[in-house]
């Protein structure tokens, strides 16, 4: 368990430092971290990252949310539409093989980096459809539930393109609605899974929340299309050795 520790703490960091520079990248990390470096199994790996996640985001957001980063009404929008559809997503991953949610999770990851590299920063003031938040939260609620991920990656590009937000304003309130988004698909697991390895759970939670202060710090300080395409290619590879596992 020693060694494991020691593991979790870069961990957490990375962890952290993605979801503070950008908003997303947490769960398809931490996922993938749980099940090939500390040997936890699927339904375990993808509920701890709910746990995770949900409180590194919960960190970043308040720290938005003081520096008013945080687009209140717009976080509404978005949560009222991923909150009920995380409990479903999370009981419909009680019916799916860990080889099914794997390869959900590999498929999101080469979306995250194509949503990541495609994304507008400046949009026009027509992108702006209110009306479209509600169903984006939808989705990635049930996404949320069902493979333990924040979502930030269709969070943050769809606040740019429908709500018209700064790229600054999108990250803060993306990690609002990861925080709930997680916090609804956590509960509703827990029946399920029982127990968690509660202190890995904990290393990693505080090693990304602090890795969620040095992110939000330097993301204010790089060119936000270069963070992108960075992030964008370790997702790729990502995707990749999930995929080769599922297939070799």
């Amino acid at each position: 368990m020693s060694g494991e520790l020691a593991l979790a703490i870069p961990l957490g960091l990375a962890v952290g430092l993605a979801l503070g520079m950008l908003g997303a990248g947490g769960g398809v990390l931490t996922v993938p971290a749980l099940v090939y470096l500390l040997d936890q199994p699927v339904e375990v790996a993808t509920t701890a990252s709910l746990a995770i996640v949900g409180t590194t985001a919960a960190s970043g957001a308040y720290t938005s949310w003081r520096e008013h980063f945080v687009d209140v009404p717009t976080a509404g929008l978005f949560v009222l539409g991923a909150v009920p559809l995380a409990v479903l997503g999370s009981i419909a991953s009680t019916q799916v093989s860990d080889d099914a949610i794997l390869l959900v999770l590999a498929t999101l990851m080469l979306l995250a980096a194509l949503a990541l590299v495609k994304r507008p920063y400046q949009p026009p003031e027509s992108a702006r459809a209110a009306r479209a938040i509600v169903p984006m939260g939808a989705a990635t609620g049930f996404l949320t539930g069902l493979a333990g991920v924040g979502g930030g990656f269709l969070i943050v590009p769809a606040l740019v393109l429908l709500a018209g937000l700064a790229t600054q304003f999108a990250i803060g309130t993306s990690l609002v609605v990861i925080g709930v988004a997680s916090a609804a698909g956590l509960v509703t697991r827990l029946a399920a899974v029982g127990e968690l390895p509660l202190v890995l759970v904990t290393v990693l939670s505080v090693a990304g929340i602090i890795g969620a202060r040095f992110g939000a710090g330097i993301g204010r300080r790089m060119d936000a299309a270069v963070l992108d395409r960075m992030f964008a290619g370790l997702l790729v590879v990502l995707a990749g050795v999930i995929a080769s596992s599922i297939i070799f």
